[in-house]
């Protein structure tokens, strides 16, 4: 019945609801977000209709869309914003973005406007008056200060504690969406070719990227003036249908390369946004928690307020009598968990062993093609082809750290993250792999030795970005690997003179990257390409079984000295978290086997040490 003729208990639709404090003057109404408490029936019902509906939301939501969709995720969002950053960083482009901020996004969803639009998508009628009938046929009562109001009728607006109301908001969201993206005038952010770009593939230009949106969070990508007119074009049409309002005094705008630009400032005001952001501003302005860091002394600001943050919560949950795993379970949940949500995408120079867990994700996009609803994947792949691979494109960067781009390029180098994570799997023999003679020639000078001296001039700083291919050649005729001769005309001519009698001298050696290339004739130059040295490093055991508490452990028994690593195996320490003993034994057995005793348990065996007959423990 409740599927199919929309009827329900009476008790699925008498809700307790209850307001929880926002940011702002609690002394305005709009400051408070309602939760509702809802029946367990009912939220069984909208859970089993959630998951179903789940399987079809794919093919429906724009894949811009990360929230609460299957294989989405909340860091895309924050991952492509500081990839547009770092490129326009590096372009000094006048682009800016703008973080919309919906007034009570869940709360003035319009029943009508709803149903047709699901209707529209090819939802079942049934379906869509079940829904209608549970969500706006409500008797709410507000709970204040312990008082329950008088019953009031709900005639709009999703109610927010149900598992059904994130999908059914993205459907309400989505026709505003897909008129941005289809917008043929709106222009967005442009991804620019790279100049000198050495195959085809590194020359197609992903297409223009105009919105990101995580529920009602959205962040649109303007070029210029023109793409906000068509903004506010659709926004009003938007707010028409389906009752939407966007306050404009809070929308929060910022540049993308960090430069401050008058005229766009100049521009928003007069549309009513003051909130401009860049790299003037004391602290980084934060999309959906994560950091969009445009200096170093908000880089800086960033760390300050990450540790201060650690710490003022330590003091906290120091002060109550906690056994030892109780403790280890706030330091999780409450306390390290901001930390790594931040880790994903900010880069930070201390060593953080979960830092690389958290970098997995983004490695098998880059290393892998089956993830059709990422929003990121395709923009993380451009940009490390385009721009972190020595403008080869491909993603021999992964591989070649001579190729990255500079650090200090961009004040949040979160590449650095990927990069170090990629480096911790201890994939350092590139010499096995079989690559083109062209791709050969576009690796770092310094990847095709097997031993550099110490003081060899190859190794000094401003010899590093050399490439193979300022020293070496493709003999047409021979099909094979040479030295650059005279008659070839070489950039640098006495370092190639220097390197030829090093090579027969025998003060440096080849390694077998290029030997077999040189060795060879007849061989075809190929493309330049990077499936050998991926194909090489998925096939490692490291990378097959790799799992986060195991690669986590031995990532710290690398790092941290003998003497403070337990010798006692893990099988024993399974053991000792099972046993039925009660917190306090079992925090002092802690601190026994980690030789860490507190100073009244050192001074009681201190003075108790010359008695004859001592029962310690």
């Amino acid at each position: 019945m409740a599927l199919t003729a929309g009827s329900f208990p009476s008790s699925w639709q008498d809700l307790r609801v209850r307001l929880l404090p926002k940011k702002g003057d609690l002394s305005t109404f709009k400051n408070w977000r309602p939760i509702s408490l809802i029946n367990c029936d009912a939220k069984i019902y909208t859970r089993i209709i959630n998951q179903r509906m789940g399987y079809v939301m794919d093919t429906i939501i724009n894949r811009y869309q990360t929230g609460f969709l299957g294989d989405r995720f909340i860091a895309e969002n924050g991952m492509i914003l500081n990839i547009l950053m770092e490129q326009v960083h590096v372009q000094r482009r006048p682009e800016i973005g703008l973080l919309l901020d919906q007034e009570k996004a869940y709360d003035r969803v319009h029943l009508m406007y709803l149903r047709q639009v699901m209707l529209a998508f090819g939802f079942p009628p049934s379906l869509v008056h079940s829904l209608e009938n549970l969500f706006f046929g409500n008797a709410v009562r507000i709970n204040i200060n312990g008082h329950f109001t008088n019953k009031v009728d709900q005639r709009r607006g999703l109610r927010q504690g149900d598992p059904l109301s994130p999908l059914l908001f993205n459907i309400a969201l989505e026709p505003f969406l897909r008129h941005i993206l289809q917008d043929s005038s709106f222009q967005g952010f442009q991804f620019q070719s790279v100049s000198n770009s050495a195959t085809t593939t590194s020359n197609i230009v992903p297409s223009p990227l105009k919105v990101l949106a995580y529920a009602d969070d959205v962040c649109v990508l303007l070029q210029s003036t023109d793409d906000y007119c068509r903004l506010r074009h659709h926004l009003d049409r938007y707010g028409s249908v389906s009752n939407s309002k966007v306050n404009i005094h809070k929308t929060e705008a910022f540049s993308l390369d960090g430069h401050s630009y008058p005229e766009w400032i100049a521009f928003l005001a007069t549309q009513g946004i003051s909130n401009w952001h860049d790299h003037s501003a004391p602290s980084p302005l934060r999309y959906l928690g994560f950091p969009l860091i445009q200096s170093f002394h908000q880089y800086r600001y960033l760390e300050q307020q990450l540790l201060q943050t650690v710490k003022s919560q330590c003091i906290i949950y120091s002060q109550r009598r906690l056994s030892i795993k109780r403790r280890i379970t706030i330091v999780n949940a409450l306390i390290l968990s901001k930390l790594w949500y931040v880790l994903r995408i900010v880069h930070l120079p201390t060593t953080f062993f979960q830092r690389h867990n958290l970098q997995i994700r983004w490695i098998r996009q880059v290393l892998e093609d089956n993830h059709p609803q990422s929003c990121s994947q395709p923009t993380l792949l451009d940009h490390i082809r385009r721009f972190h691979s020595g403008n080869t494109g491909t993603r021999l960067a992964l591989f070649f750290p001579l190729l990255r781009l500079r650090p200090a390029a961009h004040a949040n180098n979160f590449m650095q993250n990927i990069y170090e994570a990629v480096d911790s799997f201890g994939y350092a023999d590139t010499q096995q792999a079989k690559c083109t003679p062209a791709t050969l020639l576009r690796l770092p000078l310094s990847d095709i030795f097997a031993m550099i001296p110490t003081d060899y001039w190859i190794t000094r700083s401003r010899h590093k970005k050399l490439k193979v291919s300022q020293f070496f050649t493709y003999d047409h005729h021979f099909g094979c690997i040479r030295l650059l001769l005279s008659s070839d005309q070489p950039s640098s001519p006495r370092l190639v003179s220097k390197l030829s009698r090093d090579i027969h001298n025998r003060i440096i050696k080849l390694n077998q990257l290029i030997w077999p290339h040189i060795l060879n004739q007849n061989e075809p130059l190929g493309e330049v390409d990077d499936s050998t040295f991926i194909d090489a490093f998925c096939s490692q055991p490291q990378w097959n079984s790799y799992k986060p508490k195991p690669f986590r452990l031995s990532l710290i028994q690398l790092s941290l000295p003998s003497s403070l690593l337990s010798q006692i195996p893990t099988s024993k320490w399974s053991l000792f978290w099972k046993m039925p003993v009660s917190p306090e034994s079992r925090s002092l057995w802690y601190r026994l086997f980690h030789l860490h005793t507190s100073l009244s348990l050192k001074m009681m065996y201190a003075q108790s040490s010359g008695l004859s007959a001592v029962s310690f423990c």
